[in-house]
């Protein structure tokens, strides 16, 4: 900010969301961020759980109302179209509803959804069954946005990086979660009669209706996102929450500028579209870098995922050990990952993400030989060493999301980049399906796509150098903060922070500030 030259510039809007993200930052980490980590992780938890029973749950869905084979094709179709729309309206709900709100809502729908399942008559319309799930996918891609938004801006700079492993982590105990679902109330995945699928829409629901109550008893609004909507008394109020919390002293009152009030009061429904093309006009780089490198990300670990049942079942007659053993021993090792990547880091996310997705791709192209992906050992050693990697590349993934954006478009340019993952996401096994013979693999195709996948591991590795990011022990989350606190300048009862993207508001800025501004 400069007082005294040919011009005078200040962005309010990124001043009143630093202020308060810099009493976040005093206020610590406390008991307010384990509950914010318990109840945003549980409702990824309650995602992963859902979409961990697709196959099966739709495997019983088909026996019991003796869907055609066209009908059982659109199951799996609805609910991940359901999904890919949920993530990409999730950006413009989280800012509508707000943070909380659209989490509260993602999970109340999966819990109506699944309740609605529970309670279908043994003779209903056959275009029910494909809607809810779809309106299941749906809702549980709100969700993911909303609450990982909601978790970075409630945390402290410093043990960011912490809150997003440990997110990731509840939600990779998901799949684990749904397995023991399947073991108790669907042991024949879905081929039996005798596998209530009833029950086990209850045991998927039981998850988000815990999120649910969480979040709407112990958890407020993210304070940031209030401060960019010009709500001073809930920014107030949650950071008084927070202090009681956490036993920390409240450093003052937090201030927002009246133009800034105002102009948040002048909001329509059409300003989402001035937001959206904000987020592509200043940002278009950060997103399109992001999005290859987050696309690869899921291409590689969607469609490695996929292969990794395939090729243990190759090994049945081979080896002493059960294709389910092999997986499930696999299985374990995101979550190793993510508390070895929790506790090492190596400079920046961007630095760290390339190492893990290096190693991911090192693990792959061991399995283009022949004799390595024919032998069990060395076959669960590569796969281990592949699934080590996805636990932390998730968790850094977002952080690089959460981080490169202000507050005001985060959840936009959020949505979008998680969008290309998700085209990723179906391009992995779709190709996987296209090149595999009717039986099985055969080892020229095998090794073609193993190398593919390879390859989208070396571009996440090279997105990961390229991509600018702060060091693993977090930023302020509004870009190019500027603290002031050491020139002198105080105002707004705390520390002030400005940026340089605005020309409005330095005249109703000034009336706050006492001295006048000089430099910064």
């Amino acid at each position: 900010m400069r007082r005294g030259g040919e011009f005078s510039v200040v962005d309010v809007e990124t001043l009143a969301a630093a202020s308060v993200a810099a009493h976040v930052d005093q206020l610590g980490f406390g008991p307010y961020q384990v509950l914010v980590l318990l109840c945003v992780g549980g409702s990824i938890l309650a995602e992963s759980v859902e979409m961990g029973a697709t196959e099966p749950l739709h495997r019983s869905l088909s026996k019991a109302y003796a869907l055609s084979e066209a009908m059982q094709t659109a199951l799996p179709m609805c609910c991940y179209t359901g999904s890919a729309i949920g993530v990409a309206i999730s950006g413009v709900i989280s800012d509508a509803l707000g943070r909380k709100r659209a989490l509260v809502l993602s999970n109340a729908l999966i819990v109506g959804v699944l309740f609605a399942m529970v309670a279908l008559p043994e003779s209903v319309s056959y275009e029910i069954i494909p809607l809810l799930r779809f309106v299941s996918g749906l809702a549980a891609a709100i969700g993911g946005t909303a609450g990982i938004c909601l978790a970075a801006e409630s945390c402290p700079s410093d043990f960011r990086t912490n809150m997003m492993f440990g997110i990731a982590a509840i939600g990779a105990t998901g799949y684990l979660v749904s397995s023991i679902g399947l073991m108790i109330f669907m042991p024949h995945f879905g081929e039996d009669p005798s596998d209530n699928w009833r029950h086990f829409c209850l045991f998927l629901a039981a998850p988000a209706a815990a999120a649910s109550v969480g979040v709407c008893f112990f958890v407020s609004e993210s304070p940031t996102f209030s401060a960019v909507k010009g709500d001073e008394a809930s920014v107030q109020s949650t950071l008084g929450y927070i202090a009681a919390l956490n036993s920390s002293p409240l450093a003052g009152n937090v201030r927002i500028p009246r133009i800034y009030k105002q102009r948040a009061n002048n909001r329509t429904v059409w300003s989402v579209s001035e937001d959206i093309r904000k987020v592509f006009s200043q940002y278009r780089l950060f997103i399109f870098a992001l999005c290859v490198v987050d696309a690869a990300k899921g291409f590689m670990t969607a469609g490695s995922s996929y292969l990794w049942p395939q090729l243990f079942a190759k090994l049945q007659t081979t080896s002493s050990i059960g294709p389910s053993w092999l997986n499930i021993l696999a299985s374990l090792s995101p979550l190793i990952g993510l508390a070895i990547g929790n506790r090492l880091t190596c400079g920046s996310n961007g630095l760290s993400f390339s190492i893990w997705s290096l190693t991911a791709a090192v693990a792959l192209g061991a399995l283009t030989i022949p004799s390595m992906a024919g032998d069990p050992a060395s076959l669960l050693a590569c796969v281990i060493g592949v699934k080590l990697c996805y636990g932390p590349m998730s968790a850094l993934m977002l952080l690089l999301k959460v981080e490169t954006f202000p507050t005001d478009v985060r959840a936009h340019a959020f949505a979008f980049i998680t969008l290309a993952s998700k085209v990723g996401c179906v391009a992995g096994p779709t190709l996987a399906e296209a090149m595999r013979g009717k039986e099985s693999w055969n080892n020229s195709d095998l090794a073609s796509f193993i190398g593919r996948l390879a390859a989208f591991s070396v571009v996440c590795c090279c997105g990961g150098l390229a991509i600018p990011s702060n060091r693993s022990s977090g930023k302020p989350l509004p870009d190019y903060v500027a603290k002031m606190s050491s020139q002198g300048v105080q105002g707004y009862e705390g520390e002030i922070y400005c940026t340089f993207d605005d020309p409005q508001g330095i005249g109703e800025l000034e009336q706050h500030i006492t001295p006048p501004i000089q430099s910064c």
